[in-house]
């Protein structure tokens, strides 16, 4: 019954952590938001570690590493830690800075982490090292923070949406909450402006795609070009389907030759058809292998399409 305290005020801490403890699954964060919203005093951190947490591993796996502010804060700190502690002779040391710098490439970094903590300047004293495959990960690190923070400050969007949809400027957004609750609402409203703009997009190219096929039917209009997610395709139907064109006297001949080539060919398919069809009129039964009896002693009734060729069998039965 916890979907009926939503509109109940002034609950005990203790009771409700025992109420969710209860629920399990069935305390959903739509529920638990109503209820917070008639009880501010139970947004505590309990309740933020003990259910909202869950809410975001479970909701949304594909999160890239995003938590809130406090949580990215001790992460980073701790892995620039491990690099400040570098002794380049103890082979222990190396790999750890190493692994440290390929989870730094795979952490969420925002403008505000890196002046805050000056990560780019830890980073980028292991440049100098001896060790050259660290080096090239220290360069590697940094070029890619610089090129994608430079990319979201040049930018320029359109609306609020536009800028949430952004993967860095998400990144800014969602490493600004400082709990799970705010985190999960963050990352809910990106899944709903990614989801509205797929959705605009595929109704955009629907219409350009029925808009063509109208113009093709009518006559108005060959098929011109056609965007793909991939490239830009051209399609040329002249090509492969034989039709009156204003062209050079070559290509009308080749055009000829070609409708020629089918006339034949379909002709000849129909007096295979036709021959079989008077076969069959004449003697309805025939039999293969002794007289009278088939395979297994029964008689096998002729197909009419055993003379047509052999690719057009399975389409015509």
């Amino acid at each position: 019954y916890i979907d009926r305290f939503g509109s109940v005020g002034d609950l005990p801490l203790d009771f409700y952590l025992d109420i969710l403890g209860r629920a399990n699954r069935r305390a959903t964060p739509t529920v638990v938001g109503r209820i917070e919203e008639f009880n501010p005093h139970l947004r505590c951190k309990e309740t933020d570690q003990g259910f909202w947490r869950a809410a975001v591993e479970s909701n949304f796996r594909q999160r890239n590493g995003l938590a809130p502010f406090p949580q990215l804060k001790k992460q980073l700190k701790a892995k620039l830690r491990v690099v400040q502690t570098l002794e380049e002779n103890d082979e222990d040391s190396v790999k750890n800075v190493a692994s440290a710098l390929q989870e730094l490439d795979r952490f969420p970094i925002s403008i505000a982490l890196l002046e805050k903590y000056q990560a780019a300047r830890i980073i980028g004293s292991l440049r100098s090292s001896s060790n050259e495959d660290l080096a090239m990960k220290a360069k590697q690190l940094l070029k890619k923070w610089k090129t994608e923070i430079k990319a979201y400050s040049t930018k320029t969007f359109q609306d609020e949406a536009a800028r949430k949809r952004d993967p860095q400027g998400h990144i800014e957004e969602a490493s600004a909450c400082h709990s799970w609750r705010d985190l999960y609402q963050c990352m809910k409203d990106f899944d709903e402006c990614r989801m509205q703009s797929f959705g605009k997009k595929s109704r955009n190219l629907y219409d350009v795609e029925k808009s063509q096929k109208a113009a093709i039917k009518s006559g108005v209009a060959f098929m011109g070009e056609r965007k793909s997610r991939s490239q830009q395709v051209k399609l040329n139907f002249s090509a492969k389907i034989p039709t009156f064109t204003k062209c050079s006297p070559a290509a009308n001949k080749n055009q000829m030759s070609r409708i020629s080539q089918l006339k034949s060919d379909f002709a000849s398919q129909r007096k295979l058809a036709t021959a079989a069809f008077a076969h069959r009129k004449s003697d309805s039964s025939v039999t293969t292998g002794k007289s009278g009896a088939g395979v297994g002693g029964k008689k096998r009734q002729m197909c009419v399409l055993d003379a047509v060729p052999l690719r057009h069998q399975k389409q015509k039965r």
